[in-house]
């Protein structure tokens, strides 16, 4: 009896926090899709600046890496700078955003190449979970053409393709957090690991989605 009792409060417990989070999801709305577009792509910003604030230390490194001149050097740091800068806010402000997730797949696909760390396994996952991103920007954005075309007939190969880019960035959603684990044997990121790997298991299942992206 006890026990039946002890299971009923914990569901209750977990209704109650369900329905706080999905008030906090309602309250904002509108701010959480561009939030959610920005951490995303928040890589692609980061680097970008790094691009700009170590243009030289960059330059000299695909020049001793690849044995190149300076102007191909200069070229692809200049190119890296303005396609991920653009990208990311054309993504922000909603501008042909197919193009500019296209753009920024260039990037990731350029730089796996350009770096030579294909077999290097944080940086493929690293890599992965950015290509994830932009499967899910790109399945949003097709979502958003969708709504804008109202009363026009849904064709049925554009579902398709949405879903499958949403499942493609479900499944690759794991590398995200497969990149920010840490090995060791302190229980609190033991606990912390086991918790979070739940939760993006749950995420990438579609199993009460937004509850499991708000704890994480």
């Amino acid at each position: 009896m006890e026990n039946l009792l002890d299971n009923r409060s914990r569901m209750k417990l977990f209704v109650r926090a369900e329905e706080s989070l999905e008030g906090v999801a309602r309250t904002g709305r509108r701010v959480l899709p561009t939030l959610a577009r920005f951490c995303l792509i928040s890589t692609f910003l980061d680097d970008g600046i790094r691009m700009w604030v170590q243009w030289s230390g960059q330059q000299e490194y695909m020049q001793s890496s690849w044995n190149c001149g300076v102007a191909p050097a200069f070229l692809f740091v200049l190119v890296n700078l303005i396609v991920q800068l653009v990208g990311v806010g054309m993504i922000l402000m909603r501008v042909k955003v197919d193009l500019a997730t296209y753009m920024l797949f260039f990037v990731v696909l350029e730089q796996t190449i350009a770096y030579r760390l294909i077999h290097y396994l944080p940086f493929l996952f690293r890599n992965l979970a950015l290509m994830s991103g932009l499967f899910l920007i790109l399945a949003e954005s097709r979502t958003e053409t969708k709504s804008l075309m109202a009363g026009l007939p849904r064709l049925e190969e554009d579902n398709k393709a949405r879903n499958y880019l949403q499942l493609a960035g479900r499944v690759m959603l794991p590398f995200m957090f497969l990149t920010l684990i840490k090995l060791s044997l302190s229980t609190s990121l033991v606990i912390q690991n086991i918790v979070g790997g739940i939760l993006m298991a749950l995420v990438s299942v579609g199993y009460k989605t937004k509850t499991s992206a708000m704890v994480l």
